[in-house]
């Protein structure tokens, strides 16, 4: 039996330059803060980014698909890359489980808390305005 999309949100592929620019920040954030299991999502998370980026930048496509699932296994998650259609536009479906999805945002959000916004900028090459506006592209997941 397949996953069941519960919430999907498109990102075009410049905010998700952005995003991703920030994920790859969590690992700076203070130590101590994070539970074991956050540790573990975390690791998946950035995992996932960082193909999904990878293939990304090969396809080029406009807009690309988070895909927020709610899996049989935690440990699921499904990257796919699809080559530009008749109108060219190539979507990367990133499908999370629902715990990795649901550490993202609230992640992100202390990047931009917890790290000064002068460091991020040289960090990232994105003031932080910028990268709270892509960050809210993300999905909130409902407790």
């Amino acid at each position: 039996m397949g996953s069941l999309i519960v919430q999907r949100v498109q990102i075009a592929f410049d905010k998700f330059k952005i995003i991703f620019q920030v994920t790859k920040e969590i690992p700076n954030l203070p130590e101590g803060s994070d539970r074991s299991e956050d540790a573990h999502l975390r690791d998946e998370l950035l995992r996932c980014v960082r193909l999904a980026r990878q293939i990304a930048r090969a396809v080029k496509p406009d807009p690309i698909s988070v895909d927020v699932l709610e899996a049989e296994s935690s440990a699921v998650s499904l990257l796919e890359g699809s080559s530009p259609g008749a109108d060219g536009t190539g979507i990367v479906k990133l499908e999370l489980p629902g715990e990795v999805i649901g550490i993202w945002r609230p992640f992100a959000e202390r990047v931009l808390a917890e790290m000064n916004g002068r460091e991020l900028f040289l960090r990232t090459g994105y003031e932080v305005a910028e990268m709270r506006k892509a960050i809210e592209l993300l999905p909130r997941l409902q407790p």
